[in-house]
């Protein structure tokens, strides 16, 4: 008796296996690189949010300084020749829409500028 050889999809399946394993390991390396690459940016990017959290902090601070009151009015009277107005030369203004036309009218110049309303 003759024996039978295998078909000859017997080389053509195990060849496929083997393409198939070593597809599937070339794409988990692919996946892992793309996960160490990623990674390598999220610590770049975190490095960069620390170093921008403390120059906005840094820069919060300098704005505190320069904006205080006692400053603004020191650099306003050294520069600018700027002061606190006298309180009788201060006029304040209402707005009451509900009374109709309102006149106005300053007092002369020797008793000082007040508004009077009538």
């Amino acid at each position: 008796m003759r024996r039978r050889r295998g078909s000859r999809l017997v080389p053509v399946g195990r060849i496929a296996m083997i393409v198939a394993l070593v597809l599937l390991v070339f794409s988990v390396v692919w996946i892992r690189s793309s996960v160490v690459s990623l990674e390598y940016q999220l610590s770049s990017l975190e490095i960069k949010k620390k170093e921008l959290m403390r120059e906005a902090k840094t820069l919060g601070a300098q704005r505190a300084g320069l904006v205080t009151l006692k400053r603004l009015e020191t650099v306003a009277s050294a520069d600018g020749g700027l002061m606190f107005p006298d309180r009788m030369k201060v006029v304040y203004v209402k707005n009451q829409r509900d009374r109709g036309a309102m006149t106005a009218a300053f007092v002369p110049a020797d008793s000082g500028p007040r508004v009077v309303r009538e």
